[in-house]
């Protein structure tokens, strides 16, 4: 099947498209505010509205807005349920009727999706979707926090721990009511020291959902943050423990004090400044 795209209707349009699911092999949907579908996969959706947010220079998170109608990509991303992480690109293009050198193709926003509203303003079957440019979500701080929790996210930049190592993919048998998951498999229920599940996550295709609560006296049980997707039912899941990020879990349960980065727990037992430690 091939499909003829006409000229576009207007000189200016709008083109946007988000990304979700699996990092490996993110899923892509595409909107514009033409009459007619434009030739990329770009399908039409006239009553789209789109409000940029001002250019003053700054990164202080203000947000874009996408007003766009209930679909088969929206109506999952208001919904309660988790959803993955969603990025987002909005292009503007310019040209003469006849198209030319006089054409131009500005960038708008590369970012991230925050915040999902259903029936936005009493306006129903509408989604108004919030989101922030990539360089508004560095969050760099100016300095370390002095407490004596590590700052490091487990497996992530600084850690020093590769994923690879301890996620345990393609559980099969998990059920759960509401925020309560049941799973028996050995791989997840035994083997592990106390509370090694309490603060990690599942995932599939991208979705994470944390895990409050985890103990050894109900390896089966797994208290969670929120209830899984509905897409999860009978699919097989990856478990990915967590950490609380004191020095004992660190030093005991990963063995990774070496790149541990809390502060204030362990005072010498001499001044530094005026003694000697001899």
């Amino acid at each position: 099947m091939s499909f003829a795209y006409a000229q576009p209707s207007k000189e200016s349009f709008v083109l946007v498209e988000f990304f979700y699911g699996d990092p490996t092999a993110l899923t892509s949907v595409k909107y514009t505010n033409l009459e007619e579908d434009y030739i990329g996969g770009y399908v039409s959706t006239p009553s789209m509205q789109i409000t940029l947010a001002p250019n003053t220079g700054t990164l202080d998170g203000t947000t874009f807005k996408i007003n766009l109608p209930m679909d088969s990509f929206t109506r999952p991303l208001s919904s309660t349920l988790p959803f993955s992480a969603t990025y987002v690109r909005i292009r503007e293009i310019t040209r003469a009727f006849t198209g030319g050198p006089q054409a131009t193709d500005l960038m708008h926003l590369i970012g991230r999706v925050l915040q999902v509203t259903r029936n936005y303003n009493g306006f129903n079957d509408r989604v108004l979707i919030e989101a922030v440019a990539a360089k508004s979500l560095l969050d760099t701080p100016l300095a370390l926090p002095c407490n004596p929790d590590c700052i490091w996210n487990l497996f992530g930049r600084g850690c020093g721990l590769n994923i690879v190592s301890y996620r345990i993919n393609s559980v099969p048998g998990a059920s759960w009511v509401g925020k309560t998951l049941t799973c028996s498999h050995p791989s997840v229920t035994t083997g592990h020291p106390e509370r090694y599940w309490h603060r990690g996550y599942l995932e599939r295709e991208g979705v994470r959902v944390g895990i409050r609560e985890w103990v050894l006296a109900a390896p089966d049980t797994f208290h969670l943050m929120s209830q899984p997707p509905d897409s999860w039912v009978g699919q097989s899941l990856n478990f990915i423990p967590g950490c609380d990020k004191t020095i004992e879990t660190c030093r005991s349960r990963y063995n990774n004090e070496e790149h541990f980065a809390g502060t204030g727990y362990a005072i010498p037992s001499y001044n530094p400044i005026l003694e000697d430690p001899q």
